[in-house]
C-alpha cells in the first residue's frame, strides 16, 4: 500500500511488513496526478485510504510514539505527524495535504493530551525539519 507524506514521497505502510521506502518524483507530474490518502477518525483509532488501494487502518491501543517534522518542497513545508505502531521502527505518516487533517489533529490532540504548542513547534523556523517526538508511552 502507498500513502504519501508530502508531494514529493511516497511511503510503503507499516501494516505492509516493509520499511518506509522514498521516492522522489518531478514536481509538475505528482501535482497532477498524485491522490493524497484521506484521513478519517474510528472508534478505535484512524484510517488512511486513497482510491483503489486497500486502506491501512490504525489502533490507537498500537500507538507507542509521535512525532512531528516537517519536509521542505522547495517553496513551502508540509508538516507531517507520524505513528510509531508496537513492534515496528515504521512510521505511519500523516501530513497536512490530507483530506480530513485539520479534524484529525484535533482528535490526536485531544485522544494523546499532547501540547496545545505542538504545532507551532514544528512550523517555525520554516524550512528546518524540526523533528520533535510529541507523545510516547
Amino acid at each position: 500500500m502507498v500513502i504519501g507524506c508530502s508531494t514529493f514521497s511516497a511511503s510503503i505502510g507499516a501494516a505492509s511488513g516493509m520499511r518506509p521506502v522514498r521516492r522522489s518524483c518531478n514536481r509538475h507530474v505528482v501535482m497532477k496526478d498524485v491522490q493524497f490518502p484521506e484521513v478519517t477518525v474510528t472508534d478505535a483509532g484512524f484510517r488512511l485510504a486513497s482510491g483503489s488501494h486497500e486502506p491501512l487502518d490504525v489502533a490507537w491501543d498500537d500507538v507507542v510514539e509521535i512525532v512531528t517534522f516537517k519536509r521542505d518542497v522547495f517553496a513551502y513545508d508540509v508538516i507531517c505527524v507520524g505513528f510509531r505502531l508496537i513492534d515496528t521502527e515504521d512510521l505511519i505518516e500523516v501530513a497536512e495535504d490530507f483530506p480530513g487533517y485539520d479534524h484529525f489533529v484535533k482528535v490526536v490532540g485531544s485522544r494523546f493530551g499532547l501540547a496545545k504548542d505542538w504545532w507551532r513547534n514544528v512550523a517555525f523556523p520554516a524550512f528546518k525539519p524540526n523533528w520533535s517526538t510529541i507523545w510516547a508511552s
